[in-house]
Formats: C-alpha cells, sequence, structure tokens
C-alpha cells in the first residue's frame, strides 16, 4: 500500500497540457492520494466553497497558476481570504509561473498565503522538495 504526503491536491491551472502532466508527476512521487483539477479559478474557489458549504474535506494542497483568464492566482488568494481562517491557514499553497519578470516573483514570495513559488512546468524535483 503506497503512502502519501497529502490527501488531497487541488490543481488550478487553465492549461489542459500541464495539468495533465502535473497530474503524472505527482502520482510518480506519491505525493497526493486523489488529485482534484479545477482549470480556471473561479471554478475552484466554487469548489472550496461547496466543500466548506457542505463540510467536505478541503485541500491539503493547492498548485496556483498565477496566469489564468478572468481570475488569476492573486485575484483567487484575495477571494480566498474572505473565507473561513481554516482555508488559508491549513492549506499548503505552491504558486506555479513560468513568469520571469522580477517585481512578479517578489510579489509571489512576499505573499502571506504562498508557502512555496515553483517555476512551470513541475520537475520531479521541485515535487521532491515538498514532500
Amino acid at each position: 500500500m503506497r503512502t502519501y504526503r497529502y490527501k488531497t491536491a487541488l490543481l488550478i491551472d487553465d492549461n489542459e497540457i500541464d495539468n495533465l502532466i502535473h497530474t503524472q508527476l505527482i502520482k510518480s512521487i506519491s505525493l497526493a492520494e486523489q488529485i482534484i483539477i479545477k482549470s480556471s479559478a473561479m471554478e475552484a474557489l466554487e469548489f472550496i466553497v461547496h466543500s466548506i458549504a457542505h463540510s467536505l474535506s478541503l485541500p491539503d494542497i493547492i498548485f496556483l497558476d498565477i496566469n489564468m483568464p478572468l481570475m488569476d492566482g492573486f485575484d483567487f488568494l484575495e477571494s480566498l481570504e474572505l473565507l473561513p481562517s481554516k482555508v488559508w491557514k491549513t492549506t499548503k499553497i505552491v504558486m506555479l509561473s513560468s513568469t520571469i519578470d522580477a517585481g512578479e516573483i517578489r510579489r509571489i514570495r512576499e505573499h502571506p498565503y504562498i508557502n512555496t513559488f515553483i517555476c512551470k512546468p513541475l520537475t520531479p524535483l521541485a515535487l521532491t522538495q515538498l514532500l
């Protein structure tokens, strides 16, 4: 029987190929037993609100893309802050981005809810460091 670091991981990314690759990598190192994919920040927020309203388990770790249409990763985090504190205090948030903009990287690193920043695409080495 496999041992997993996290029960549930939530991937939030509008890129289907990245989601496929990231899912396979997460599975390959047994990082999470269950992987939930949401293709927009709004869809992910609705999922979390629904989980709270119905007393369902929240994700243990969120992999959040920064650049998405309509609601980006930072907008998602602002919305998350309006939810009960157990959401953003107990869930590990990993920001994913391919940005090379120094200002954006600084903003990511200074954000209080972001635990880790990883350049996209995920690699086995980067994921192993989360174990």
